[in-house]
């Protein structure tokens, strides 16, 4: 006895066009996953860059007054040297 195998190809036909549908709803959904994602890269990379402009910013001015301290304290030091250096001359004792 010979086994038949029968195949409708209609209802094969019908399923191939719906996987052929999914892969195409699938590749828009990449397609629309990956804009949003070099999007929100972007934004992240903006935001990022803001912060670290800001945290530049912060650094900068603590830079700037650790600067002016240490010209007021070479400043006193000087002075104070000078003031020093004259009390020897004048042979006065501190």
């Amino acid at each position: 006895m010979q086994d038949k195998f029968y195949v409708d190809l209609a209802r094969l036909e019908e399923y191939t066009a719906s996987l052929k549908k999914q892969l195409d709803r699938m590749q828009e959904a990449e397609a629309y996953l990956q804009k949003r994602t070099r999007a929100l890269s972007g934004m992240l990379e903006d935001q990022v860059t803001v912060r670290l402009e800001e945290e530049l910013g912060y650094m900068r001015q603590s830079v700037d007054r650790l600067g002016g301290e240490i010209a007021r304290q070479v400043s006193d030091t000087k002075k104070m040297a000078e003031l020093y250096r004259m009390y020897l001359q004048r042979g006065d004792v501190l």
